[in-house]
């Protein structure tokens, strides 16, 4: 597959991450994005995002439209219908720190919306079928802990709605006109519990750096998002025994949930995390 040469002239800079350089079309309708290298920059990722994402948009889920996979010099990207005035959900905590109980409720309805949403499963992949396989092939783990982990996969329940795969306030944007979803390379169908656990790693066990680059805010803060997302998706109060109780259980769904993760920058396996978690719950 031949991919396609940008040129830049008749585009703007519009932001630079840790994991991708975000260009903007002069006329306003395109964005490209440029992916860091690790961060879903072969041409397989490339075709797997593209795919998703049209399947997804196909679907009626709010999503940007998707375009052409480009190269930029030494960089490649998509090219991403661009939704006007856009602002993320974690740009919002950025620009108003105390909005971050409110971006919470917000984000936690965004997401019931979406896990109840049946998925078109001939297309996507089980997200507990991808943890099964990659649990089974795996070598950070004992043969003793692998069976442990596939007994504790199999016995997770089985559901068909969709999965975002990755979700995070980072992952999730909103104009005037509404709320879309956007980085879908990842997208899944399964138990929702299987993507809310996601969200809950990536606000209580990730570096302090981490979720300062995802969530524009510090361990306490993600913590404080987490519990006014909690409070919303499940009805449970912070501070309460039922959030307690919550916490016991995303707390070796999470761990699990970061193996797919090893491999990725900047979030290797964390044995520490793992062993923690994970295997006094297995």
């Amino acid at each position: 597959m031949s991919i396609k040469e940008l040129n830049l002239d008749e585009w703007y800079f519009f932001s630079d991450r840790h994991n991708s350089i975000v260009y903007i079309s002069n006329d306003e309708k395109w964005l490209v994005k440029l992916f860091a290298p690790g961060f879903g920059d072969s041409l397989e990722d490339l075709q797997k995002e593209q795919a998703f994402s049209r399947r997804v948009y196909d679907m009626g889920v709010r999503t940007p439209d998707v375009g052409e996979i480009v190269r930029v010099g030494d960089k490649v990207g998509l090219v991403f219908e661009n939704i006007q005035n856009k602002t993320s959900f974690s740009r919002q905590i950025k620009n108003d720190p105390d909005s971050i109980e409110e971006v919470g409720r917000n984000f936690a309805r965004l997401c019931k919306g979406l896990h109840q949403t049946e998925c078109d499963t001939g297309f996507f992949p089980s997200r507990k079928g991808m943890l099964l396989k990659f649990a089974e092939e795996c070598d950070i783990v004992s043969e003793e802990e692998r069976a442990r982990i596939i007994a504790f996969l199999k016995a997770l329940p089985d559901d068909t709605k969709c999965i975002h795969g990755d979700l995070h306030t980072g992952n999730a944007i909103f104009n005037d006109d509404g709320e879309y979803f956007i980085d879908l390379g990842m997208f899944a169908y399964g138990d929702p519990i299987l993507d809310v656990s996601i969200f809950y790693a990536f606000s209580h066990f990730m570096p302090e750096f981490v979720k300062e680059n995802i969530f524009y805010t510090n361990g306490e803060g993600a913590r404080k998002l987490w519990e006014s997302f909690a409070e919303e998706y499940f009805g449970v109060k912070s501070g309460s025994p039922e959030m307690e109780d919550l916490d016991r259980r995303m707390a070796p769904i999470a761990s699990m949930n970061l193996l797919l993760f090893h491999d990725k920058k900047p979030m290797p396996f964390d044995r520490g995390l793992f062993e923690q978690f994970m295997l006094p719950t297995i």
